[in-house]
């Protein structure tokens, strides 16, 4: 394609400058005379071209380094910050308070719900505010606010679906939390919160599945100027690992209730 490129400009140019010559050749095999052979050169030569351009700049829908390590950085500390939730719920079971909600008369599951909703609350809160903080520090422009805005709200959405599977499967608060930093870690590091991550074949498509690197995507797609039809790749990655994290979530066991 290079070549063809190469090939095709090059034409183009030589052509531009011998089409003087080329229209005063085929006035002559016409017959025309000499005077108006001139005029035909002349005309050609200094006609506009057909095609014109404009210098430009290409959205390559990827962010620079200061806007990828501010959003690998807001998807890292928001698998953190929704993992408060969790930890509270584990400790008010611990000493108690739990057992003292599930007897008011309301369902158990308002309860977790509850918890949930504080924790995707805090989670978007603080992914704005990193946002904000690295567009201003960072001289980092991210697009449209609204559509940055329904990103953090999915990619909050996955990292509070994660929050169901540990609190069934850790015991205590300290199980919690370092399973809560093992999964941040893991997939704030993969998903290029420290540096950027490309990969091809099937560890291509296990790192676009991370809900950090299809938020990060997404934020380059938005500070690139595109619109909301092309969202629709990372906006399915993170509601899709949003809706496996809670069936998930149902089918592992809850190892804390018996705790």
């Amino acid at each position: 394609m290079e070549t063809e490129i190469l090939l095709s400009v090059v034409e183009g140019v030589t052509d531009r400058f011998t089409a003087a010559a080329t229209a005063a050749g085929a006035g002559f095999d016409l017959g025309l005379p000499p005077e108006q052979l001139g005029q035909v050169s002349q005309a050609v030569s200094e006609a506009d071209p057909l095609i014109t351009t404009e210098a430009g700049q290409t959205a390559s829908e990827q962010l620079d380094t200061g806007g990828t390590m501010v959003a690998g950085q807001a998807g890292l500390f928001l698998l953190f910050t929704v993992g408060f939730g969790v930890i509270a719920l584990i400790n008010e079971r611990e000493q108690g308070t739990l057992t003292r909600l599930q007897s008011m008369p309301m369902r158990p599951g308002l309860i977790v719900a509850a918890k949930a909703l504080s924790a995707y609350t805090l989670g978007v809160l603080a992914t704005s505010v990193l946002l904000i903080a690295g567009t201003v520090l960072f001289d980092v422009s991210f697009g449209s606010p609204a559509l940055v805005a329904l990103l953090v709200l999915c990619v909050v959405a996955a990292a509070t679906s994660l929050t169901f599977i540990v609190a069934r499967l850790a015991r205590t608060a300290e199980q919690a939390s370092v399973a809560q930093a093992i999964l941040a870690v893991g997939l704030g590091m993969f998903g290029g919160a420290f540096f950027p991550i490309n990969a091809t074949g099937l560890a291509g498509t296990l790192l676009d599945l991370n809900p950090v690197a299809a938020f990060t995507r997404g934020l380059g797609i938005t500070s690139g100027g595109g619109g909301l039809a092309d969202l629709g790749v990372p906006i399915a990655t993170m509601l899709g690992f949003a809706v496996l994290g809670l069936v998930a979530s149902r089918l592992v066991p809850d190892r804390g209730a018996g705790a």
